[in-house]
Protein backbone atom coordinates (compact mmCIF):
# COMPACT_ATOMS: atom_id res chain seq x y z
CA UNK A 1 0.00 0.00 0.00
CA UNK A 2 1.52 3.25 -0.78
CA UNK A 3 0.31 6.72 -0.52
CA UNK A 4 1.52 9.31 -2.61
CA UNK A 5 4.34 10.76 -4.65
CA UNK A 6 6.61 14.03 -4.04
CA UNK A 7 7.77 14.82 -7.74
CA UNK A 8 10.89 15.87 -8.50
CA UNK A 9 9.20 18.26 -11.23
CA UNK A 10 9.17 21.77 -9.59
CA UNK A 11 6.66 24.50 -10.88
CA UNK A 12 8.47 27.52 -11.62
CA UNK A 13 6.79 28.78 -14.90
CA UNK A 14 3.95 27.27 -17.32
CA UNK A 15 6.82 25.30 -19.37
CA UNK A 16 7.49 23.30 -16.01
CA UNK A 17 3.42 22.73 -15.26
CA UNK A 18 3.39 21.17 -18.65
CA UNK A 19 5.96 18.87 -17.41
CA UNK A 20 3.62 18.10 -14.84
CA UNK A 21 0.81 17.37 -17.25
CA UNK A 22 3.28 14.72 -19.12
CA UNK A 23 4.57 12.71 -16.11
CA UNK A 24 0.85 12.67 -14.81
CA UNK A 25 -0.12 11.28 -18.24
CA UNK A 26 2.13 8.78 -17.51
CA UNK A 27 1.39 8.26 -13.84
CA UNK A 28 -2.36 8.26 -14.14
CA UNK A 29 -2.84 6.39 -16.85
CA UNK A 30 -4.28 9.40 -18.87
CA UNK A 31 -6.88 9.99 -16.69
CA UNK A 32 -7.28 13.77 -15.75
CA UNK A 33 -6.66 14.63 -12.54
CA UNK A 34 -8.75 16.66 -9.70
CA UNK A 35 -5.94 20.13 -9.06
CA UNK A 36 -5.49 22.03 -5.71
CA UNK A 37 -3.47 24.91 -5.05
CA UNK A 38 -1.81 25.39 -1.90
CA UNK A 39 0.14 28.21 -0.84
CA UNK A 40 1.97 26.73 2.26
CA UNK A 41 3.27 23.13 0.55
CA UNK A 42 2.94 21.49 4.50
CA UNK A 43 -0.81 21.96 4.48
CA UNK A 44 -2.97 19.14 5.15
CA UNK A 45 -5.69 17.77 2.63
CA UNK A 46 -8.48 17.79 5.54
CA UNK A 47 -11.79 19.26 5.12
CA UNK A 48 -12.22 22.20 7.40
CA UNK A 49 -15.60 20.47 9.03
CA UNK A 50 -12.87 17.65 10.48
CA UNK A 51 -9.68 20.89 11.28
CA UNK A 52 -9.09 21.41 15.11
CA UNK A 53 -11.11 25.04 16.23
CA UNK A 54 -8.30 27.39 16.69
CA UNK A 55 -8.50 30.85 18.87
CA UNK A 56 -7.89 34.07 17.45
CA UNK A 57 -3.87 33.65 17.76
CA UNK A 58 -4.06 30.36 15.64
CA UNK A 59 -3.68 27.81 18.86
CA UNK A 60 -5.98 25.20 19.35
CA UNK A 61 -8.84 25.21 21.87
CA UNK A 62 -8.87 22.83 24.30
CA UNK A 63 -11.13 21.04 25.48
CA UNK A 64 -12.63 19.87 28.81
CA UNK A 65 -11.02 16.20 27.74
CA UNK A 66 -7.89 18.29 27.50
CA UNK A 67 -7.60 17.16 23.04
CA UNK A 68 -8.86 19.18 20.44
CA UNK A 69 -12.52 20.67 19.55
CA UNK A 70 -14.44 20.41 16.72
CA UNK A 71 -17.66 22.25 15.09
CA UNK A 72 -20.39 20.16 16.08
CA UNK A 73 -20.75 19.48 11.98
CA UNK A 74 -24.85 18.61 11.99
CA UNK A 75 -25.78 21.17 14.37
CA UNK A 76 -24.11 23.73 12.16
CA UNK A 77 -25.54 22.61 8.97
CA UNK A 78 -29.11 22.42 10.80
CA UNK A 79 -28.76 25.89 11.83
CA UNK A 80 -27.56 26.83 8.27
CA UNK A 81 -30.48 25.58 6.62
CA UNK A 82 -33.00 26.74 9.03
CA UNK A 83 -31.64 29.84 8.77
CA UNK A 84 -31.09 30.39 5.39
CA UNK A 85 -34.73 31.00 3.70
CA UNK A 86 -34.98 34.56 4.00
CA UNK A 87 -31.38 35.21 2.99
CA UNK A 88 -30.88 33.48 -0.05
CA UNK A 89 -33.35 33.13 -3.58
CA UNK A 90 -32.20 29.69 -4.75
CA UNK A 91 -32.05 27.25 -2.22
CA UNK A 92 -32.15 23.55 -2.80
CA UNK A 93 -34.93 21.26 -2.36
CA UNK A 94 -35.49 20.70 2.22
CA UNK A 95 -33.81 17.14 1.32
CA UNK A 96 -31.56 17.37 -1.21
CA UNK A 97 -28.91 16.98 1.23
CA UNK A 98 -25.88 17.74 -1.59
CA UNK A 99 -26.96 20.77 -2.33
CA UNK A 100 -27.16 22.08 0.89
CA UNK A 101 -23.74 21.20 1.50
CA UNK A 102 -22.03 22.64 -1.59
CA UNK A 103 -24.45 25.93 -0.78
CA UNK A 104 -22.39 25.71 3.07
CA UNK A 105 -19.09 25.64 1.30
CA UNK A 106 -19.42 28.17 -0.77
CA UNK A 107 -20.60 30.44 1.55
CA UNK A 108 -17.30 29.58 4.17
CA UNK A 109 -19.39 27.16 6.38
CA UNK A 110 -16.85 24.35 7.43
CA UNK A 111 -18.19 20.96 5.66
CA UNK A 112 -16.43 17.75 5.11
CA UNK A 113 -15.72 18.51 1.19
CA UNK A 114 -13.05 19.33 0.11
CA UNK A 115 -12.37 21.53 -2.99
CA UNK A 116 -10.79 20.91 -6.50
CA UNK A 117 -11.19 22.07 -9.52
CA UNK A 118 -10.39 20.22 -12.94
CA UNK A 119 -8.06 23.48 -14.42
CA UNK A 120 -4.59 23.27 -13.76
CA UNK A 121 -4.32 27.87 -14.61
CA UNK A 122 -6.94 28.13 -11.55
CA UNK A 123 -5.29 25.87 -9.14
CA UNK A 124 -1.80 27.65 -10.15
CA UNK A 125 -3.54 31.07 -9.33
CA UNK A 126 -4.84 29.57 -5.45
CA UNK A 127 -1.37 28.33 -4.92
CA UNK A 128 0.49 32.05 -5.77
CA UNK A 129 -2.84 34.49 -5.17
CA UNK A 130 -1.68 35.73 -1.45
CA UNK A 131 1.15 37.76 -1.72
CA UNK A 132 1.33 37.58 2.25
CA UNK A 133 2.12 33.86 1.73
CA UNK A 134 4.90 34.27 -0.73
CA UNK A 135 8.42 33.30 1.66
CA UNK A 136 6.56 30.05 2.00
CA UNK A 137 6.66 27.37 -0.88
CA UNK A 138 3.57 26.32 -2.42
CA UNK A 139 2.52 23.42 -4.08
CA UNK A 140 -0.32 21.92 -6.15
CA UNK A 141 -1.96 18.61 -5.34
CA UNK A 142 -3.01 16.03 -8.32
CA UNK A 143 -5.46 13.62 -7.81
CA UNK A 144 -6.21 10.34 -9.73
CA UNK A 145 -10.10 10.54 -8.52
CA UNK A 146 -10.89 7.02 -10.76
CA UNK A 147 -8.46 4.90 -9.12
CA UNK A 148 -9.52 6.57 -5.30
CA UNK A 149 -12.96 5.75 -6.55
CA UNK A 150 -12.02 2.04 -7.54
CA UNK A 151 -10.59 1.11 -4.06
CA UNK A 152 -12.91 2.65 -2.14
CA UNK A 153 -16.23 1.63 -3.88
CA UNK A 154 -15.06 -1.01 -6.98
CA UNK A 155 -16.67 1.96 -9.08
CA UNK A 156 -14.66 3.84 -12.15
CA UNK A 157 -14.81 7.73 -12.76
CA UNK A 158 -16.66 10.05 -10.14
CA UNK A 159 -19.39 8.81 -7.77
CA UNK A 160 -22.84 10.31 -8.67
CA UNK A 161 -25.43 12.14 -5.99
CA UNK A 162 -27.28 8.94 -5.69
CA UNK A 163 -24.05 6.70 -5.19
CA UNK A 164 -25.30 4.52 -1.67
CA UNK A 165 -21.82 5.39 -0.45
CA UNK A 166 -21.74 9.17 -1.03
CA UNK A 167 -25.52 9.33 0.54
CA UNK A 168 -24.21 7.61 3.58
CA UNK A 169 -21.43 10.73 4.08
CA UNK A 170 -24.17 13.03 3.83
CA UNK A 171 -26.47 11.25 6.20
CA UNK A 172 -23.45 11.43 8.80
CA UNK A 173 -23.17 14.97 8.30
CA UNK A 174 -26.21 15.46 8.75
CA UNK A 175 -26.41 13.17 11.83
CA UNK A 176 -27.54 10.49 10.53
CA UNK A 177 -25.75 6.65 10.72
CA UNK A 178 -25.00 5.32 7.47
CA UNK A 179 -27.29 2.46 5.91
CA UNK A 180 -25.71 -1.13 5.74
CA UNK A 181 -26.30 -1.17 2.19
CA UNK A 182 -23.69 1.26 2.66
CA UNK A 183 -21.49 -1.17 5.15
CA UNK A 184 -21.36 -3.05 2.38
CA UNK A 185 -20.23 -1.38 -0.63
CA UNK A 186 -17.39 0.14 1.45
CA UNK A 187 -14.00 -1.15 0.78
CA UNK A 188 -11.72 1.56 3.29
CA UNK A 189 -9.95 -0.28 5.88
CA UNK A 190 -9.22 2.76 7.82
CA UNK A 191 -11.17 3.36 11.14
CA UNK A 192 -13.19 6.16 11.78
CA UNK A 193 -15.38 8.35 13.56
CA UNK A 194 -18.08 6.78 15.85
CA UNK A 195 -20.51 7.94 13.65
CA UNK A 196 -19.46 7.11 10.56
CA UNK A 197 -17.46 3.72 11.13
CA UNK A 198 -18.40 2.43 7.81
CA UNK A 199 -18.05 4.60 5.24
CA UNK A 200 -15.18 5.30 2.86
CA UNK A 201 -12.53 7.14 3.67
CA UNK A 202 -12.93 9.84 0.92
CA UNK A 203 -14.54 9.39 -3.08
CA UNK A 204 -14.56 12.46 -5.61
CA UNK A 205 -17.83 13.76 -6.88
CA UNK A 206 -18.85 16.31 -9.19
CA UNK A 207 -21.66 18.85 -8.63
CA UNK A 208 -24.65 20.23 -10.12
CA UNK A 209 -23.12 23.68 -10.97
CA UNK A 210 -25.78 26.05 -9.89
CA UNK A 211 -23.33 29.32 -9.16
CA UNK A 212 -21.06 31.55 -11.39
CA UNK A 213 -18.37 30.66 -9.74
CA UNK A 214 -18.85 27.21 -9.45
CA UNK A 215 -18.61 27.23 -13.62
CA UNK A 216 -15.66 29.75 -13.84
CA UNK A 217 -13.44 27.52 -11.20
CA UNK A 218 -14.31 23.96 -13.21
CA UNK A 219 -15.02 22.90 -9.21
CA UNK A 220 -14.92 19.44 -8.08
CA UNK A 221 -14.85 18.05 -4.94
CA UNK A 222 -13.92 15.14 -2.54
CA UNK A 223 -16.27 13.65 -0.01
CA UNK A 224 -14.47 12.65 3.27
CA UNK A 225 -15.92 10.14 5.58
CA UNK A 226 -13.10 9.96 8.00
CA UNK A 227 -11.53 12.52 9.92
CA UNK A 228 -7.81 12.00 8.23
CA UNK A 229 -5.42 13.99 6.27
CA UNK A 230 -5.70 12.80 2.81
CA UNK A 231 -2.40 12.17 2.39
CA UNK A 232 -2.10 9.44 5.18
CA UNK A 233 -5.05 6.84 3.40
CA UNK A 234 -3.52 4.48 1.71
CA UNK A 235 -4.21 2.96 -1.75
CA UNK A 236 -2.52 -0.06 -3.94
CA UNK A 237 -1.19 2.33 -5.85
CA UNK A 238 -0.22 6.36 -6.04
CA UNK A 239 -3.22 8.62 -6.17
CA UNK A 240 -2.01 11.50 -5.18
CA UNK A 241 1.12 13.90 -6.33
CA UNK A 242 2.22 16.53 -4.97
CA UNK A 243 4.20 19.22 -6.99
CA UNK A 244 6.09 22.16 -4.94
CA UNK A 245 6.52 25.75 -6.13
CA UNK A 246 9.11 27.43 -5.13
CA UNK A 247 8.74 30.27 -2.44
CA UNK A 248 11.18 32.45 -5.27
CA UNK A 249 8.78 31.65 -8.12
CA UNK A 250 5.50 32.69 -6.49
CA UNK A 251 5.50 36.34 -8.15
CA UNK A 252 6.29 35.41 -11.34
CA UNK A 253 3.98 32.47 -12.21
CA UNK A 254 1.03 35.23 -10.64
CA UNK A 255 2.64 37.82 -13.36
CA UNK A 256 2.27 35.26 -16.21
CA UNK A 257 -1.37 34.51 -15.05
CA UNK A 258 -2.13 37.52 -15.12
CA UNK A 259 -1.05 38.15 -18.31
CA UNK A 260 -2.86 34.67 -19.71
CA UNK A 261 -5.94 36.51 -18.10
CA UNK A 262 -6.25 34.31 -15.19
CA UNK A 263 -6.56 37.57 -12.85
CA UNK A 264 -9.20 37.71 -8.82
CA UNK A 265 -12.06 39.04 -10.98
CA UNK A 266 -12.37 36.38 -13.22
CA UNK A 267 -11.74 33.51 -10.76
CA UNK A 268 -13.76 35.16 -8.25
CA UNK A 269 -16.39 36.92 -10.76
CA UNK A 270 -18.24 39.00 -8.62
CA UNK A 271 -18.38 43.15 -7.98
CA UNK A 272 -16.65 43.40 -5.23
CA UNK A 273 -13.15 41.61 -6.65
CA UNK A 274 -13.56 43.57 -9.46
CA UNK A 275 -13.92 46.86 -7.16
CA UNK A 276 -10.48 45.37 -5.78
CA UNK A 277 -9.02 44.71 -8.95
CA UNK A 278 -9.72 48.02 -10.44
CA UNK A 279 -8.56 49.57 -7.13
CA UNK A 280 -5.52 47.88 -6.85
CA UNK A 281 -4.88 48.89 -10.52
CA UNK A 282 -4.70 45.17 -12.23
CA UNK A 283 -6.86 46.11 -14.67
CA UNK A 284 -4.50 47.01 -17.47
Amino acid sequence: MTRWIDSDTLIRDLASAEIALHELDALFDECLPFWRGHANKDWELRPRAFRPLCGPEGAAVVGADGGPTFLPESSVLWHFVMRATPRHNDLPDWDDRLGWLLLAQHYGLPTRFLDWTRSLSMALFFAVEDEALDEKDGCLWALWTQEMNRHQVSQDGLVTPEDPALQGMLDAAFGRRASPKVMQRSAAPEPGPKDVMSLPGVLATAARQTDLRMMVQQSHFTVHGINKDLRAISFPVPVLVRYVIPAERKAGVREVLKRIGVTRSIVYPDLHSLAREIREGRYT
